[in-house]
């Protein structure tokens, strides 16, 4: 944050802040994002400035009886009062539940809630650390893939990984697989609607299309049925 001690006295309010290091400020209200705000200063007293306009809380404002066009007309005079003040805005939670946040401070918080959400899903998913691992050594390899040397070691030392983690995991790696299939299906069916259409420059019939489609459609079930084993494999594991 920026000096707080180099200012120059204007008249009133009216504090111009020199060599203050200018902010992005983050305002939240129930945990969500009401605005970002860049080019923020802030005041030796701990208030919230940008463009030497006060960022003043609406809801203090209101709770004060505060009226908006008065306000504004005392900021343009550099006549705020002491309940003025009081309804400006200050880094951190604020009395009406606004907090006011610097890039830094949000971006270090959200790391914080997603490390927090990641740690609980671990919690209850036995083995994920472990899955994000290998696909982190999978991925890893693709972008090697042009280095046959580096390349083949890598995908050795995940496929390697992959099966110990499917044997210590056999709940996990059914349902993982069922996933798969399941995907797999949705393509099918996919494929199954564009075959209804495509003609191939009229080199297939009507009655082609809906063979080409009804296999698809086939292929589609059968992994549905094979994904359907896999969870009954899961439950039993």
């Amino acid at each position: 944050m920026g000096n707080r001690n180099e200012t120059k006295q204007g008249r009133g309010d009216r504090l111009i802040l020199e060599g203050g290091e200018m902010m992005t400020v983050i305002l939240m209200r129930g945990g969500k994002i009401k605005m970002r705000m860049p080019g923020v200063t802030e005041r030796a007293d701990g208030t919230l400035w940008t463009h030497g306009v006060p960022i003043a809380d609406g809801a203090e404002l209101q709770r004060h009886g505060i009226a908006q066009a008065d306000y504004v007309r005392r900021v343009k005079a550099g006549e705020l009062t002491a309940q003025d003040r009081a309804c400006l805005v200050k880094l951190g939670a604020n009395p009406s539940g606004l907090e006011a946040l610097t890039a830094e401070q949000y971006e270090r918080q959200e790391q914080e809630r997603i490390a927090a959400m990641r740690a609980e899903y671990d919690r209850t998913h036995p083995g994920a650390a472990e899955r994000r691992r290998i696909d982190g050594i999978y991925a890893e390899a693709d972008r090697k893939r042009d280095w046959p040397g580096e390349y083949h070691p890598l995908m050795i030392e995940a496929d390697k990984a992959l099966e110990k983690w499917r044997a210590t995991y056999p709940r996990e790696a059914a349902a993982e697989r069922a996933s798969d299939l399941r995907a797999e299906a949705e393509h099918q069916r996919s494929l199954a609607v564009g075959a209804l259409v495509y003609d191939a420059d009229g080199w297939i019939d009507r009655k082609g299309q809906k063979e080409r489609a009804a296999k698809f459609e086939a292929e589609a079930a059968k992994l549905e049925a094979e994904a359907a084993k896999c969870l009954k494999a899961a439950a039993r594991a």
